[in-house]
């Protein structure tokens, strides 16, 4: 059967345009290093890449939670270890004062010491995280939680939990539980001290020692449950870097070009570009003849 020369051409038009489409398709892949430029490219592994950078998208969220928990923990475990120091402090300064030998003048300056440690307390309670945020205020972080009132120490934040999302639907309490009576308690056995410091009362100071051993154990264990934590977190961190690593790998794997096989890719087309191109021009001439006879 005689195929028409108006058909011919049509052919050679819708060959060249196709030709046309994979050449610059291919030249957009060698150009941006990417499979597809847009979802109607290749439906399913846009699909793909939409789902993992998603799933990205969330580690990176949780990795700036861990960070918030990193910092409270970090911060957290420190203040309390430095808060103990500063009762070991008071303790050796007990014991120095239940020696029976001490004078008045000695005993003052026991007093004396133990005011500075008081103040090291209150500066220790009102420890400010990055941002303003006060470390033991609860949820009312912008609030300075402690001040000294007469002989004893006020506390004006709350012991609302501070709950940080570490994993999927994993919540983890990150401020000091009982922060504010934690150190309302060491400012009132210390202010005890000062009182039976300033009597000389053997026994009262020998309470004293004791109340100042005991706050050293219940500081230990509360700092090592925030090492505890921070260990925890430190561990999901590290979790948490692996996956986004083995996303960001499937998303390369999903999205990006074989840089050798698009440039192979790319001059092929290109050849078959030229080729449709050169057989387009030779039709458009035997279309003219067929015209002019």
């Amino acid at each position: 059967m005689r195929i028409s020369t108006t058909t011919q051409w049509q052919t050679y038009m819708s060959d060249a345009q196709r030709a046309s489409d994979r050449y610059l398709s291919a030249q957009r892949q060698v150009a941006t290093g990417l499979r597809f430029q847009t979802a109607a490219d290749d439906p399913q592994g846009a699909q793909t890449v939409i789902s993992l950078t998603a799933l990205t998208n969330r580690y990176k969220q949780l990795d700036a939670n861990l960070t918030v928990a990193k910092e409270y923990l970090n911060n957290g475990e420190s203040i309390l270890g430095q808060t103990n120091d500063a009762v070991q402090s008071a303790y050796t300064l007990a014991l120095q004062g239940a020696n029976g030998t001490n004078d008045t003048a000695a005993r003052q300056g026991l007093v004396s010491q133990i005011n500075e440690l008081q103040t090291r307390i209150v500066s220790l309670g009102n420890t400010q995280l990055s941002g303003g945020r006060y470390l033991f205020s609860g949820q009312l972080t912008s609030t300075k939680p402690f001040a000294v009132s007469g002989s004893a120490l006020a506390f004006n934040g709350d012991d609302n939990a501070v709950n940080v999302e570490v994993r999927p639907a994993d919540l983890m309490r990150v401020n000091q539980q009982g922060a504010g009576a934690l150190y309302q308690d060491i400012y009132a056995k210390l202010e005890t001290l000062k009182s039976n410091l300033a009597t000389g009362d053997a026994n009262l100071i020998g309470q004293s020692v004791t109340d100042m051993q005991n706050l050293g154990t219940q500081l230990t264990q509360l700092r090592a449950d925030q090492g505890s934590k921070l260990q925890t977190v430190q561990s999901l961190a590290s979790d948490n870097a692996r996956r986004k690593e083995d996303l960001t790998a499937q998303v390369s794997d999903a999205q990006d070009v074989d840089i050798a096989e698009a440039m192979t890719n790319y001059q092929q087309n290109q050849n078959a570009y030229q080729a449709a191109l050169t057989v387009l021009a030779q039709g458009s001439k035997l279309s003219l003849l067929d015209y002019m006879r």
